[in-house]
């Protein structure tokens, strides 16, 4: 009882209720997706209007005609090619919208189903060490230093790009941060994509002392409140396709190639690779079943990238994978990262405009 009289002393809050501001719905979900949604959801309208002639605002009273119409629709879908995802987003938008008709739409969901079955998905493309060794290298040697910072963070941590967008340098807590020359380093998440099925602040552990040095080089001598990652998703995205350019390397997902998304899957599926732990696996991964990690697995360790490459592109990633602890360790010995940019010479990102041309050409070829 004195601690707590003497706290309620110190601060006048405590105690207190603390006011709210006002409670939205869908504050939890990402815009994008709610965006998505919405607009799936009004071309559904639009579709009832123009093609079955009928008022949308009465069709939608009527829970059997909703589902009726909702199923015929991905029919439509389905038949003129349009992508899958643009079904299952119109079905989660009239759950939305209309939660009083969640039984009449079992029919939408059986040809939402039959649809998965005739065009399953697929895992995204999981890249071999020695690949992101030999990207990361070359990402060092044009000067990209926060780039390769921002990827190894990624990798080591087991988590997609996107995660270090926001963040601050305090979210990122490095041994020299706990008065420590050695041991873990670990990266906070404060609003995980998970947050609404699992823990809702989570952490990833690095344990790489390679990896852990590279961190402590690009981000160590950032303040507390500066962010990690200084571009944008379209700047990231230019350096990586620039970089998988180089090497001849695909970077298009309907391609068959890696995009910066494939990073997470392809962290996790080296440390299984190495370890062949599947639930310490989920665990550094933030994988709430490890089931669904185990489906991944036996389908991106089996994948066969570099099968497909040519001869040429293979020798290339494998003189600069050779050389990555060379390059990495002169790095780590360069007085600065201003130092370090001025030996190998900054390399200029391409401009969006150059990467349209590049996808132009080829498409021709």
């Amino acid at each position: 009882v004195f601690l707590l009289v003497v706290m309620s002393l110190m601060t006048p809050t405590f105690g207190m209720p603390v006011e709210r501001s006002p409670l939205q719905e869908d504050s939890h979900l990402h815009p994008k997706y709610v965006e998505r949604r919405e607009v799936c959801y009004g071309n559904f309208l639009l579709w009832i209007a123009d093609y079955l002639d009928i008022c949308p605002k009465g069709l939608v009273t009527s829970g059997p005609l909703l589902g009726e119409a909702l199923r015929t629709y991905g029919h439509y879908l389905h038949d003129t090619n349009k992508p899958l995802y643009l079904f299952t987003h119109t079905i989660v938008g009239v759950l939305h919208k209309h939660p009083e008709h969640r039984h009449f739409l079992y029919r939408a969901w059986k040809v939402n189903s039959q649809w998965q079955f005739e065009e399953p998905g697929h895992s995204r493309v999981a890249l071999p060490r020695n690949v992101f060794k030999a990207i990361i290298s070359l990402a060092l040697l044009w000067g990209w230093v926060e780039f390769a910072g921002i990827a190894v963070l990624a990798w080591g941590g087991i988590m997609r790009p996107s995660d270090t967008r926001k963040p601050k340098r305090a979210y990122l807590v490095l041994p020299q941060d706990r008065l420590e020359t050695s041991g873990p380093a670990f990266f906070y998440h404060n609003n995980p994509k998970t947050a609404g099925r699992f823990a809702r602040h989570q952490h990833s552990r690095i344990d790489d002392s390679s990896i852990i040095a590279l961190l402590t080089r690009v981000f160590g001598h950032l303040g507390p409140h500066e962010p990690l990652c200084i571009y944008s998703d379209g700047q990231f995205r230019l350096r990586w396709n620039a970089l998988f350019a180089f090497f001849g390397l695909p970077y298009q997902s309907k391609l068959g190639g890696a995009t910066p998304a494939c990073l997470r899957g392809s962290s996790v599926t080296d440390f299984y690779i190495y370890t062949e732990d599947v639930p310490r696996a989920a665990w550094r991964g933030r994988w709430r079943s490890v089931s669904t990690l185990e489906y991944y697995l036996q389908e991106a360790a089996a994948q066969l990238f570099l099968s497909y490459l040519t001869v040429d592109v293979k020798e290339k990633l494998l003189q600069f994978s050779s050389a990555s602890d060379l390059v990495w360790n002169s790095f780590l010995q360069c007085q600065s990262l201003a130092h370090w940019t001025a030996i190998v010479g900054g390399r200029k990102a391409p401009s969006s405009g150059q990467v349209r041309n590049l996808r132009r050409a080829l498409k021709r070829t």
